[in-house]
């Protein structure tokens, strides 16, 4: 059995920052230069905070004060891909890509029982706060050159961002 009459404060948060960078330079005076340049980010940040939790089995939940919880997930990914390729003669291939990817899942319950069954009363105050923040930045350049020949370049980006985040007052 969980009593609460006074003040809870629960309060969890994840920072996660990533940077990666990739860089190719290629060159050949006469024939053939190829180069490739890849770079790859992911990153993740779950974060969960409970007021008042019960266990697995049966439990009693009983609030008559304040419970705040508060729940923040902040994730930054930063990827870069640069590829330079130059013959004097003949044929310049380059190719870059940047694949980046950012998560961030923020979790906040006031009051839950878990599993089994639970009797959960509340006559008091409750304020439960998520917050998810994801930013995700993808840049990729190619340059090929030739004095007498082919130059080709190609350059991909791919950034994918997922920002969720749920506040549950009460669980049963």
């Amino acid at each position: 059995s969980l009593r609460n009459g006074g003040s809870v404060q629960t309060t969890a948060t994840t920072n996660v920052d990533s940077d990666t960078v990739s860089v190719n330079l290629s060159g050949t005076v006469s024939g053939v230069s190829i180069g490739g340049a890849l770079a790859r980010a992911k990153s993740e940040g779950k974060t969960t905070s409970t007021g008042m939790g019960g266990d697995d089995g049966n439990d009693a939940l009983t609030n008559t004060g304040t419970v705040t919880s508060s729940a923040t997930s902040t994730v930054n990914t930063v990827g870069v891909s640069v590829g330079v390729g130059v013959t004097g003669t003949g044929v310049a291939v380059e190719g870059t890509a940047v694949d980046g990817s950012a998560t961030g899942l923020a979790n906040a319950t006031g009051l839950t029982g878990g599993s089994g069954i639970d009797g959960i009363v509340n006559e008091g105050a409750l304020e439960v706060t998520s917050t998810a923040d994801v930013t995700t930045v993808g840049v990729s350049v190619s340059g090929s050159g030739t004095v007498t020949g082919v130059g080709a370049g190609i350059a991909l980006s791919r950034a994918v961002t997922t920002a969720v985040a749920n506040a549950t007052a009460i669980a049963g």
